[in-house]
């Protein structure tokens, strides 16, 4: 990610970005619809010496709690013939276990497949 300059290019109305502004520093805020200031995110500051923006930087990756969380939220989802996906982060044993549960308690099958950094998990009828 880079700097760039208010005069080559502008971002999206109303899109959080970081912007320096001469006087104020830097902060994250968006450029009003009406283009002619910059806004700084939940205030009403108006600021007028922007000289450059930059998008934000993306979500820090998922912890594994939070992907067993997601997994187990999709899990509490499915019915027979879904799929779900779910990263190798979660370990395997883990998935294993509850997706059998499921199985159990839908009285179906299971498809499980490895493929690269995730498991594939399908529920069949029997």
């Amino acid at each position: 990610m880079h700097w760039i300059s208010t005069k080559e290019a502008s971002p999206e109305t109303l899109e959080l970005v970081l912007i320096f502004d001469e006087s104020e520093g830097q902060f994250v805020g968006h450029l009003d619809q009406s283009k002619k200031y910059w806004q700084m995110y939940g205030t009403n500051s108006q600021h007028f010496n922007v000289t450059h923006w930059m998008p934000l930087p993306p979500n820090p990756p998922k912890t594994s709690e939070r992907l067993l969380d997601d997994f187990k939220k999709e899990l509490h989802n499915a019915v027979v013939g879904s799929t779900i996906k779910v990263t190798n982060v979660v370990p395997e044993m883990v998935v294993d276990k509850l997706v059998r549960e499921k199985a159990r308690a839908l009285k179906c099958g299971v498809k499980f497949e490895k493929i690269s950094q995730e498991y594939i998990i399908g529920f069949v009828e029997e």
